[in-house]
């Protein structure tokens, strides 16, 4: 591998990370892992109102309620919306129809284009426990039903900072991959216990302009906009740089 191919930092969860990182490693790209937290499934129980729609707000969302809700969703034959392609491609896979935000992937593409009809009827958003609820909010400010359905939750993981400041020992990415605010968030505080300001300057790729916006309060000054969270996305940008 060429001593000029990109260093990627990839921070999502150990078993995506390492999928992904094998990816990028056969397209030339020095790649490593950070995972920040794991997904953990929790519990969750049914509204007793029945959705005219249900919104998954992600990949972990599917995979975590899934058991449970598909043979109500097919029987009910209730209309299902993804957030994210990778969302999208998991509620395909179970066999499930879904409809995609008209303009991208991300929640404000959904609001902006399906938002007179999330406004009818009543909605269950698959969520996370840490989301930040954009969806559900925007839906309650305007006086529509919405109940969420909370069946994950991101643990983060011990000793972050401390193998953070390992890596640094002997290597220093051209880019880092955050995959949401949250992610944002571990990473900064890992990045503070391990005493590596000076990678505040490395160019971060962000999936969202709320996060491009957080990361400049937080002092990052290299940030770049993706399309998506996805990991497509990020092949394909990483793909179109210059090797030497």
């Amino acid at each position: 591998m060429s001593s000029s191919s990109p260093r990627v930092l990839v921070t999502r969860p150990v078993q995506p990370a390492a999928e992904l990182v094998a990816k990028l490693q056969q397209q030339g790209v020095q790649a490593r892992s950070l995972p920040l937290f794991r997904i953990e499934p929790v519990d969750f129980e049914l509204p007793s109102t029945k959705p005219d729609r249900v919104v998954f707000v992600s990949a972990n969302a599917v995979a975590c309620s899934i058991e449970i809700l598909q043979p109500l969703l097919q029987q009910w034959q209730t209309k299902l919306f993804a957030i994210g392609p990778a969302t999208a491609v998991a509620l395909q896979s179970a066999g499930l129809q879904v409809q995609l935000p008209g303009g991208g992937f991300r929640s404000e593409e959904l609001l902006q284009h399906c938002g007179d009809e999330l406004q009818q009827g009543h909605t269950w958003v698959v969520c996370g426990t840490e989301g930040r609820e954009q969806i559900q909010n925007w839906l309650t400010e305007r006086g529509a039903a919405v109940d969420s359905l909370y069946c994950y939750r991101r643990q983060p993981l011990e000793g972050a900072a401390e193998a953070l400041g390992q890596l640094a020992d002997n290597w220093q990415p051209d880019y880092i991959s955050l995959m949401s605010g949250d992610t944002l968030e571990l990473f900064d505080c890992a990045l503070t216990q391990a005493g590596l300001e000076s990678w505040r300057d490395i160019a971060l790729l962000v999936p969202s302009p709320r996060v491009l916006s957080r990361a400049r309060q937080l002092e990052y000054c290299n940030l770049l906009l993706l399309e998506d969270a996805s990991e497509a996305t990020l092949l394909q940008f990483l793909s179109g740089l210059p090797r030497g």
